[in-house]
């Protein structure tokens, strides 16, 4: 159970940050002033953070969880 729910939180936040990320890129736009690239992002990065945590945090789940067969097989 613990390895499904780190799976899912991990493709969910893998997911959410390229959509996030995909609109965020699209909220900012760059221009050339004198031969200089300047570029302004009007873009919220906080749902691309907060997604990004959550990737995280599934990974982090299925790293520390092993499988549920050997912890019964030992006890």
């Amino acid at each position: 159970m613990k390895r499904l729910v780190g799976v899912v939180l991990l493709i969910a936040g893998l997911v959410a940050s390229f959509i996030t990320g995909l609109d965020a890129y699209d909220n900012t736009e760059s221009l050339k002033i004198f031969g200089k690239q300047i570029t302004v992002s009007q873009a919220d990065w906080t749902p691309v953070i907060i997604s990004g945590a959550v990737a995280l945090f599934g990974l982090l789940i299925l790293m520390s969880g092993g499988s549920g067969k050997r912890s019964k097989a030992r006890r």
